[in-house]
């Protein structure tokens, strides 16, 4: 037991040397390749880094600096099909390489600038703020002597959601997001003797927006402007609703008035909401790229199609009917966002242009 435990002690011991030892020796083809392409033999560069990028584990850096090599090479012998591959190892190796043009040939210059690389999928955050807008689109109303056309009286909510974007033509891309909304309003409808009530109501939903993204490049500025236009989807989640009804009731055996006060809260109220509903956006916003990060801003108004509150079911809740004379409107909503979102780019595309 004591032998085959010191034996394979020596076996790990062994490969950690040898593995060091043939990370010793491709670092140091690199370098000889190097030596070896100023002296002006460039065939036996290019056998030794080929032979290097093909067993050896390179760091991105390390493939990067032979690359650089390889593709100087392949320049002095004037083998442009294997520039050009080289050129499309050296972007996909990394994406955000800058060539420093005073360490290579002015031809190594005007092929590379030749290639173009964008990003192909990013995965990122979306948050900010909403303001919504009720539309009442029908007024409906219960009790005589008692003003129903009292407004929708919005609040701001912040809204968070998970987005992606696959650019499937340069400039232009397929965006699509999923998050969790709330709107929150309140309503005060007041009649004849001090008859006031006040609703207030939350609802939730799941949100699905799906739309195209156009950008505008900016010449010698890593900034781009866009233009966004698509639908979404959203998902009644939940929806819940407190009522406070005060009114004076005369007393003919005292012959006097007496206040009266009533209230409920969290009273469920998705039964009379449209479950799904749908709606257009659009909207611009600017976009900047650090390395493979890429922030954006955008202000966008969303329309809404369909009524969220339920027809059928419109005098379904018997307390809010016959106890506080609360009937709803017909109501669409819609929506401004000024939001911020940070994506990360886990794939890219890179493209030769065309000659002209």
């Amino acid at each position: 037991m004591i032998l085959s435990r010191a034996f394979l002690l020596l076996t790990m011991l062994f490969c950690v040397v040898l593995n060091s030892q043939s990370q010793d020796n491709c670092q140091t083809m690199i370098r000889d390749a190097e030596l070896v392409f100023e002296s002006g033999n460039y065939d036996d560069c290019i056998n030794i880094l080929e032979n290097a990028l093909k067993d050896c584990n390179y760091s991105s850096q390390e493939k990067e600096e032979a690359l650089i090599v390889l593709i100087r090479a392949y320049l002095e012998e004037d083998n442009i099909d294997e520039v050009n591959k080289g050129i499309v190892k050296l972007l996909k190796n990394n994406p955000n390489f800058k060539l420093r043009e005073g360490l290579v040939q002015q031809d190594f210059v005007a092929y590379f600038n030749k290639f173009r690389v964008r990003p192909l999928l990013s995965i990122g955050v979306r948050f900010g703020i909403g303001i919504p807008q009720y539309k009442v689109t029908k007024k409906y109303s219960i009790l005589d002597g008692v003003d129903y056309n009292a407004p929708y009286n919005w609040r701001v909510e912040g809204q968070f959601e998970i987005s992606v974007e696959f650019s499937f033509i340069n400039n232009l891309s397929l965006s699509s997001e999923a998050g969790y909304i709330s709107y929150k309003y309140k309503r005060s409808i007041t009649g004849v003797d001090s008859w006031n009530l006040d609703y207030t109501e939350k609802i939730s939903y799941f949100e699905f927006p799906l739309y195209l993204k156009k950008y505008f490049e900016i010449k010698k500025l890593n900034y781009k402007p866009f233009l966004l236009t698509g639908l979404y989807f959203t998902r009644l989640q939940s929806a819940f609703a407190d009522v406070e009804l005060t009114y004076h009731s005369y007393d003919y055996l005292t012959n006097e008035t007496d206040r009266n006060d009533i209230s409920s809260t969290k009273i469920d109220r998705v039964d009379e909401r449209t479950l799904n509903n749908y709606g257009v956006l659009f909207g611009l916003g600017l976009s900047h790229k650090i390395k493979n990060f890429i922030f954006s801003t955008d202000v966008r108004y969303s329309i809404g199609i369909n009524n969220i509150m339920s027809v059928k079911n419109k005098y379904h809740n018997s307390e809010l009917i016959y106890n506080y004379y609360y009937v709803d409107n017909d109501v669409k909503i819609n929506k401004l966002d000024l939001s911020f979102s940070v994506h990360y780019v886990f794939n890219y595309v890179v493209k030769k242009l065309k000659d002209k």
